[in-house]
Parts: C-alpha cells; sequence; structure tokens
C-alpha cells in the first residue's frame, strides 16, 4: 500500500486510494473516482469486487493459509472464502510433487493429557473405594 500514491488535500496526504481531495477523508461512493480510475488506466469489463476475488486467490497461491484469508475478507463462512480462492494449476502439481521427495519421517508420538473422569465414573470408584477400604 505504500506504493500506491497518496492524493493530498488542504489536510495533507491521504491514507485512502479514494479519497476527497477537499478533506483528504475517504469517499461513501466510490463508483465515480473508480470508473474515473478505470477510464484512465484504459480498464474495461472490471469491477471492484474483481480485487476481492484477485487478492484471495493472490494469497492462497502464495501459500497464505485459508482461515488467514477469510479473516482478512471478513467472511464469517470459511465456504465463502473458498468461492475465491481458486488454486492455481501450478499449485496442484507442487502439491503432488511434494509425495515425490522422499521418505516421511513420522511424527512424534504426543502424550495425551490425563483424562478426566465422568460424575458415573467417579461415583463408582469412591463407592468401590468405601466397600473394599
Amino acid at each position: 500500500m505504500r506504493a500506491i500514491p497518496r492524493q493530498v488535500s488542504k489536510e495533507g496526504p491521504s491514507p485512502y486510494v479514494f479519497n476527497n481531495p477537499d478533506t483528504g477523508t475517504r469517499w461513501v461512493d466510490i463508483r465515480k473516482p473508480w470508473f474515473a480510475a478505470l477510464k484512465v488506466a484504459a480498464i474495461r469489463n472490471f469491477r471492484f469486487h474483481d480485487l476481492r476475488h484477485s487478492f484471495a486467490s493472490r494469497m492462497v497461491q502464495r501459500g497464505v493459509p485459508l482461515k488467514a484469508v477469510q479473516e482478512l475478507l471478513g467472511h464469517a463462512d470459511i465456504k465463502t472464502t473458498m468461492r475465491y480462492a481458486h488454486l492455481a494449476p501450478s499449485d496442484l502439481e507442487r502439491a503432488v510433487l511434494a509425495l515425490s521427495k522422499g521418505p516421511v519421517r513420522p511424527a512424534p508420538a504426543l502424550s495425551s493429557p490425563p483424562r478426566r473422569k465422568g460424575k458415573l465414573e467417579a461415583n463408582a470408584m469412591a463407592e468401590e473405594e468405601r466397600h473394599t477400604g
């Protein structure tokens, strides 16, 4: 984002890409500046929403976990993120090639924490102790 030139207003540089040139504040409705930017760049048939799709796809292609992409996009459900996060064929190829990297060493076994006894189990043990003790 630092590489994006910021429009300077009477108030100084703005932190927003689309800003009001008089105040430096964000536009609530960016349609007019968006279409002006597309016209200047000679871009046709491009929607603002396409940027979200590109953002998600590129993040996933670079190995960013889907959960992180979900949070960055603000999706409540991971299924919504999956619609944007297409894997490039090269990513699928890399996944298959990972199998040819030699034998996989098993991960060390994790010791399980002690299991908590349920109420019935605890009551039965207490009853047994009373009769044997």
